[in-house]
């Protein structure tokens, strides 16, 4: 289980930082998540609970990707107060394994219309929780929009003026690639094999290796069983012909 989040995270760690610091220079926004999204979801997915190992990780990574962001304003957005309130924020996503458990994992995974339901919920559900806390650590309000105990006036290039805890609002719309990651990500990961129930699976396979065997027992016998019968059939054979 340990190599599997390994190297799911380890991949999930670049992809997530890349694209938080290219998504956020090329549509001057402020991304919470690109990948992290999908590789928590797979996670959850293949190990249950035990998938959300990988969220301190991937919120790491967006902090460390939101940190190089052309412009200095919003870079400094992407502190303690961003982790924290994304790695909660991704913490709904455990709430699919109530789905799972009611419904067997792998059934809901080959149903397009369920993987794409259930993400559309986390990511709408992972948005309001991260917004809420990112809010409730700024000012100790979660309902007072854009004020901050640690505000950051930016500068835009028209020559306005704006506070960054503003930015943070619109995380529902600047996250929109995010999404899109998950679903086709998903999709495409699922027609590899990779998007099932590691446990469920290795149960599956054990079922299958046992059937196989118990068929190769049979087979064996009744193999046996009809040289049997052909051997004491040949001398009742032999004594008509004689």
């Amino acid at each position: 289980m340990l190599q599997d989040l390994a190297l799911l995270v380890s991949i999930g760690f670049i992809l997530e930082a890349l694209c938080t610091n290219m998504t956020g220079f090329v549509l001057d926004a402020i991304p919470t998540t690109t990948f992290s999204l999908l590789i928590v979801f797979i996670a959850v997915v293949r190990w249950n609970l035990w998938g959300l190992l990988t969220i301190p990780v991937m919120t790491a990574a967006t902090i460390l990707g939101g940190h190089f962001h052309i412009v200095k304003g919003l870079a400094s957005i992407y502190d303690w107060k961003c982790y924290l309130s994304a790695s909660i924020g991704l913490l709904v996503i455990g709430l699919d394994v109530i789905a799972f458990k009611k419904k067997k994992t792998n059934k809901i995974i080959q149903s397009t219309i369920w993987i794409i339901g259930i993400l559309l919920i986390n990511y709408i559900l992972y948005n309001l929780v991260q917004l809420f806390f990112f809010r409730l650590f700024s000012n100790g309000n979660p309902f007072i929009i854009g004020e901050s105990l640690y505000e950051v006036i930016i500068e835009n290039e028209d020559g306005t003026i704006s506070k960054s805890n503003y930015y943070m609002d619109y995380g529902v719309i600047y996250n929109l690639f995010g999404l899109a990651v998950s679903v086709i990500g998903a999709l495409i990961l699922r027609s590899q094999g990779v998007v099932n129930n590691v446990v469920d699976k290795l149960i599956e396979d054990k079922q299958n290796a046992e059937m196989l065997k118990k068929d190769a027992e049979e087979f064996k016998v009744d193999s046996l069983e009809a040289k049997e019968a052909e051997e004491e059939s040949k001398p009742a054979i032999d004594s008509e012909k004689n």
